[in-house]
């Protein structure tokens, strides 16, 4: 039987074929496979189950396109950018390019590696990739024309939810690189999903007029309209973010994190530029935030306006920092502290004495943990786990004779502050997840804020009160528009940290947004389309009740019942489609006068018209926290370490950009 090289592209790459063209040979394991008829789907098969190579279209997963030659159908979505296009954003593909790409962005690694590892050319090589690039410069101009080829599929994934009646809101934030460059990340968010769309270098100082230029420069690459496509921006507190609000046309949302995070400092750390303890209010938020969790939910920025983009500039107890904890508390944290510090510094005296105890009661090792003095959450950690082993801390003090001892009432304190930041820390990381919008976010906030004033610890009342001066702070028109919207009857039901705006400002907030927003009419959403986005939007009441009642009876854990407060608020209205025709958008008197109808409808039946629908799932878009910048700088440091720091903003920009998309 004699094997032949009858082509050199497809699957014919990896196998030789018979003269008689009944059978054919790996080249890579010299299996011998049958090709009765010319069919190659058994070839597809092998290469798939023996060697993880998937060469098919996608339509043949169903058993369709087998033969080698395209077919009429193929080749028509091909030209046309139907289905076709789909398959070319697979985020799986394994051409050269894209594995190369995915390999540098993703899993962060150099272009040299790829001329310099011979393990790893002959590794590529096996898989059918074809020969790499011998430089670096090859492989890097190989990542950047798939950065060019997917930024053109994510700008027509943008421009057809636009030609379907979406809109968009924006998270960004300005980073400082370990070349000592400044950038702007930029984020944008649907209602189910968000793009990332890179960085942009930041020359010089950066004023909110500049910050504005730059951001409009970013969306127009994508073919996005800051003023007509953008519902709203969401920024931390930052005075320079703050104008930037005032300046544009679209909402802004300051984040709730860093209010979080404010309240916090308000209440446990002393500011050393006032000579008094400071008072919780809303109108001066000049204090950083700390919070941050291994996963990069709560990682956010300073809310100073010349701040290094890293986060870590604040509540370390040195003198030339602003924050430090305060007298009723720094002593208690000062012990734990020493007594963390001198078991971490002495394996002796960890693994011999405290160990010894902990494995005694536990059955398992329990290390201590230190806190990171720029993180309140991290001193959440320290304090749960210390109080989790007090039994052996205090029989290994005894038997070390250390003069260090934390008393009663010493744990007394420690109880009381994690019993107050632990419920806060949940529900910061909560509100930071992506799938959280602004109507579960504001419900997760309202419940934690209950939970502390439940307890009766003098801390957590103040807790309470000061994180509810900081929400109150930074809500907008916009967050209490949608939260009517969500129900007709919210505004006999919303607390009063969330209060809903009167009849005058829904109408005057709905008009405006209609007039910006809903510029093209041959790309409003049909009544049908918007039912299917409200449904996705906000879960049937009906199939929800069940869980519900379930969930709240077994729950025996804040988190628990935090998901539960949260689904319960997307599902307390109903999602009955609009009756009422499309308003006549030529004059502001009949879109106002369609309003006023509209808004009669709902507060009586409960049901949305075209105008408030669209309003609805416009707001939806909006994301509460400006976590996902954070994310995004987080993903930057990985690749532009203190190790590889030549990398150009281009490449940077790009590598970037490819990492958010294939790591979605």
């Amino acid at each position: 039987m004699e094997f032949i090289d009858f082509k050199k592209e497809g699957v014919w790459l990896h196998f030789l074929r018979e003269k008689c063209g009944q059978s054919a040979q790996c080249k890579l394991c010299k299996t011998i496979l049958k090709t009765v008829g010319g069919s190659i789907k058994g070839l597809h098969k092998h290469l798939k189950r023996r060697h993880d190579i998937n060469l098919k279209r996608k339509a043949d997963d169903d058993g369709e396109g087998t033969s080698e030659q395209p077919t009429a159908k193929a080749r028509k979505t091909a030209t046309s950018g139907g289905p076709m296009t789909k398959f070319l954003l697979d985020r799986n593909e394994n051409t050269l390019q894209a594995v190369i790409a995915r390999m540098t962005a993703r899993d962060g690694l150099p272009f040299r590696v790829f001329t310099t590892s011979p393990d790893l050319r002959r590794g590529m090589t096996a898989l059918g990739l074809g020969n790499l690039p011998t430089s670096s410069e090859s492989v890097k101009q190989l990542v950047m024309t798939q950065g060019r080829r997917i930024r053109s599929f994510v700008m027509e994934e943008l421009a057809d939810k636009k030609k379907h009646g979406e809109r968009f809101s924006l998270t960004f934030d300005e980073w400082t690189s370990a070349r000592n460059r400044r950038y702007m990340n930029v984020n944008v968010h649907a209602q189910a999903q968000y793009w990332s769309l890179g960085l942009i270098r930041i020359h010089g100082s950066m004023p909110a007029e500049k910050c504005i230029s730059l951001l409009q420069e970013k969306l127009t690459q994508f073919n996005l309209s800051l003023e007509h496509d953008n519902v709203c921006i969401c920024t931390d507190g930052a005075s320079v973010m703050t104008k930037v609000g005032k300046l544009l046309p679209v909402e802004q949302q300051l984040c709730y994190a860093h209010a979080i995070q404010l309240a916090v400092l308000d209440v446990l750390y002393n500011d050393r530029r006032k000579r008094q303890a400071p008072v919780p209010a809303p109108a001066v938020e000049e204090a950083p935030v700390v919070d941050s969790d291994g996963d990069g939910s709560g990682n956010c920025d300073s809310d100073v306006d010349d701040n290094d983009g890293d986060g870590l500039d604040v509540v370390d107890e040195s003198p030339n920092l602003l924050f430090q904890l305060s007298d009723d508390y720094k002593e208690v944290v000062n012990k734990v502290r020493a007594i963390v510090k001198m078991f971490r510094r002495s394996p002796t005296k960890n693994d011999d004495t405290l160990q010894h105890y902990v494995r005694r009661e536990f059955g398992m090792e329990l290390v201590l943990l230190l806190d990171c003095r720029t993180r309140w959450s991290s001193l959440a950690d320290m304090l749960s786990r210390f109080v989790k082993l007090r039994g052996p801390i205090m029989k290994a003090l005894i038997d070390l004779s250390e003069p260090t001892q934390v008393t009663d009432g010493d744990f007394c304190v420690i109880e009381d502050m994690v019993s107050c930041l632990e419920p806060v820390k949940i529900a910061v990381k909560a509100i930071c997840r992506r799938d959280t919008n602004l109507i579960a976010a504001e419900a997760a906030l309202h419940f934690c804020i209950i939970q502390l004033q439940k307890q009766s610890s003098e801390l957590a009342k103040i807790l309470a009160e000061a994180i509810e001066c900081r929400i109150k702070g930074r809500r907008g028109v916009h967050a209490g528009v949608l939260q009517y919207l969500q129900s007709n009857t919210a505004r006999d039901t919303a607390p009063d940290v969330f209060p809903v705006p009167s009849n005058a400002v829904v109408r005057k907030f709905v008009q405006n947004m209609v007039k910006r927003l809903d510029y093209n009419e041959e790309s409003s959403v049909s009544d049908s389309q918007s039912e299917a986005t409200a449904a996705a939007a906000v879960p049937d009441p009906d199939t929800e009740q069940h869980p519900q009642a379930s969930s709240s009876e077994s729950a025996d854990s804040f988190a628990q019942q935090l998901e539960i407060v949260m689904r319960q608020s997307l599902a307390s209205t109903s999602t009955s489609v609009p009756q009422t025709p499309k308003a006549v958008q030529d004059g502001d008197k009949n879109l106002l006068a369609s309003i006023k109808a509209e808004m009669a409808v709902f507060d009586s039946t409960g049901k949305r018209g075209r105008c408030l629908q669209q309003v609805y799932e416009y707001l939806l878009s909006c994301p509460p926290t400006s976590v996902e910048a954070e994310r995004a700088f987080s993903a930057a440091g990985v690749l532009c370490t203190k190790l590889r720091t030549r990398l150009d903003d281009s490449t940077l920009d790009t590598l970037c950009f490819l990492r958010s998309y294939y790591r979605e």
